[in-house]
């Protein structure tokens, strides 16, 4: 199997004996030792019974019983060898859990802490996090408040624009697949902290998937497109994970799922504007821009969800968006070209979609009742392979400025972080934009949320 594996997958693998059962000893060279000590010997004992199951596998809690200098248990997922297909995902896993356990991405992600064969079965080993997963906390727990069903959904979110922007598709987004490092208890209040996990069934773009006719997933966070045999071959596994996305918020804030039946599930598809399930959402008192949101990403054709990047900038999220690592990279989401989604999207028509910007996030008031929010989002246009040049791009966010600007727009609204359109511009850049913000008349002094 190894000579199948990239180099920097093959420099995790860890050097193993099994003297006795369910006893494994991993043997070190210490790199901060002479070349003569000896070399170093990390004893670890397995539980008999599985904690939980993951794609295609079963994980067992390991404890350290002597030699380990940085853990004293850990997760160790154990994945039976195959041929063809199964052999093809466990090395996919290997490499992508692999890729995403560097340190500058270890916020969002479970970390690898190498990995070992035994006998017919390939054995991962990851940080323990004995919290565990969002769907066990919330089997227990009620519907978490939207403060905190935010904090989740932007770091997922995070995560899965980080793996996007390197080109996986994770394919397998729910609530068990979210390990909880973190959260708040009602005696020691605090934020939450979520790891992404399980990249069993996860794939590098433009990598050849086996059983082009099979799709592999949870049927409940699976998009409308994964269902079309005839659009297999096609399917953008990006926008599917949106898709999921909006389906996990919906059932965080909820504790239910969107769809009842497979027949609510067709029918949506058909009418999303009409049977949007806003009902339940007002039930639990999510906000107007909380259930745009989740609308976004669960557009039933896919070319019309939010892509990542999109998605952190939309208003839902931005009030708790933590920094992160972002990669930037040609191949991010290209295959796609999501439409902008207005913050207020629901069956009331509200929707106004104005903004084909890059990275300029504002709000503009129209008279004194019409919001038209210009949604933030480094767009990639593309003609078979070839990009328009960033000019263009440019020329069309400032026609479609001056177009709000002759609807009257308010040049001094501000956005959820107190910015106004001219102080947004300035900060992502945009010269051409500032020139004409500045001539309609914007303030000069205006002042953000912190002065």
């Amino acid at each position: 199997m190894e000579d199948e594996l990239p180099d920097h997958v093959r420099d995790y693998k860890l050097e193993t004996t099994f003297p006795k059962k369910r006893e494994i000893v991993h043997i070190y060279d210490d790199p901060d030792a002479p070349p003569s000590s000896q070399r170093r010997l990390e004893c670890w004992k397995s539980d008999k019974r599985p904690i939980g199951r993951g794609g295609q596998g079963q994980v067992f809690l390991q404890t350290c019983t002597s030699g380990s200098r940085h853990h004293t248990h850990r997760a160790v997922k154990v994945i039976p060898l195959q041929d063809g297909g199964g052999r093809r995902r466990y090395i996919r896993e290997l490499e992508t859990i692999v890729k995403f356990s560097h340190d500058k991405y270890s916020k969002y992600f479970v970390k690898s802490l190498g990995w070992y064969e035994k006998k017919d079965s390939l054995c991962i080993a990851m940080e323990y996090v004995p919290t565990g997963d969002l769907q066990t906390y919330l089997r227990d727990h009620p519907a978490l408040p939207e403060d905190d069903s935010r904090q989740i959904t932007s770091q997922v979110l995070r995560g899965l624009a980080i793996m996007h922007g390197e080109g996986f598709a994770h394919r397998d987004i729910k609530p068990q697949n979210v390990l909880i490092q973190q959260h708040p208890t009602p005696t020691e209040p605090g934020s939450w902290w979520v790891k992404l996990s399980d990249f069993g069934i996860s794939k590098r773009l433009g990598a050849a998937t086996s059983g082009a006719s099979t799709v592999i997933g949870t049927v409940e966070y699976m998009a409308p497109e994964l269902f079309d045999q005839d659009s297999l071959p096609d399917i953008d596994y990006l926008t599917a994970d949106m898709w999921a996305l909006g389906v996990m918020t919906f059932w965080v804030l909820t504790k239910s799922y969107m769809f009842p039946s497979q027949r609510h599930f067709f029918q949506y598809e058909a009418h999303p504007d009409t049977l949007f399930p806003r009902g339940s959402l007002d039930d639990f008192h999510v906000s107007l821009d909380g259930q745009a949101f989740i609308r976004a990403l669960m557009r039933p054709k896919p070319d019309e969800r939010l892509d990542s990047k999109a998605a952190i900038c939309h208003t839902w999220v931005q009030s708790w968006m933590p920094s992160a690592p972002m990669i930037s990279d040609d191949r991010s989401e290209s295959s796609t070209s999501s439409s902008e989604r207005s913050s207020f999207d629901d069956e009331r028509g509200m929707t106004t979609q104005v903004s084909n910007m890059t990275d300029l996030p504002n709000a503009f008031q129209v008279g004194s009742s019409t919001q038209l929010t210009v949604i933030p989002r480094k767009l990639s246009y593309e003609v078979q392979t070839q990009r328009l040049p960033a000019v263009e791009m440019e020329d069309e966010a400032e026609a479609e400025i001056e177009l709000l600007l002759e609807k009257d727009a308010d040049l001094e609204a501000k956005d959820s972080s107190g910015r106004t359109p001219l102080l947004s511009a300035a900060e992502c850049g945009h010269k051409a934009m500032v020139k004409l913000l500045i001539e309609k008349g914007a303030n000069l002094e205006a002042k953000d949320g912190d002065g």
